[in-house]
């Protein structure tokens, strides 16, 4: 079975990093997730360090290996986790060697507040101290999901 070459793009989403294993009916890679840019939101090729639109700098790609094999001959049931493409089976598995951590890789905190003493209340005059405080946190992983 002949393997891809670092650099394919592999089902227009993972970009392959480096060709861990071949055999005759195996081969194994290590892949990259395409990227969404924080700052602008443009898709990146997984191996790219900053955006190729705006020139921010991208966090670490989140890595994958993928196993590639050839579909058995018989009507053997396939690994749950796996699936078939083009008499191939396919099965993405965490990559141990690279550095996988569940952080977000790109976080934004947005404020707002404000307060108004507003009018006199009462027969002590306590005044009516009104406020609003917003807090919005979002958070972008590596692999482009918020």
């Amino acid at each position: 079975m002949t393997p891809l070459v670092p650099g394919t793009l592999f089902f227009e989403r993972y970009t392959v990093l480096a060709l861990l294993s071949a055999e005759e009916r195996l081969n194994i890679y290590r892949v990259a997730a395409m990227q969404r840019c924080a700052v602008c939101g443009v898709e990146n090729d997984g191996s790219a360090e900053v955006c190729g639109f705006c020139g921010n700098r991208l966090p670490p790609a989140l890595t994958r290996r993928v196993i590639e094999q050839r579909a058995p001959e018989t009507g053997a049931p396939l690994p749950s986790t796996s699936f078939l493409l083009d008499g191939k089976i396919y099965m993405f598995v965490p990559d141990t060697d690279g550095a996988l951590d569940n952080s977000p890789s790109a976080v934004r905190l947005t404020y707002g507040y404000q307060s108004n003493a507003g009018i006199q209340r009462g027969v002590s005059g306590e005044p009516n101290q009104d406020a609003l405080g917003i807090l919005h946190l979002t958070a972008q992983y590596a692999d482009g999901s918020p």
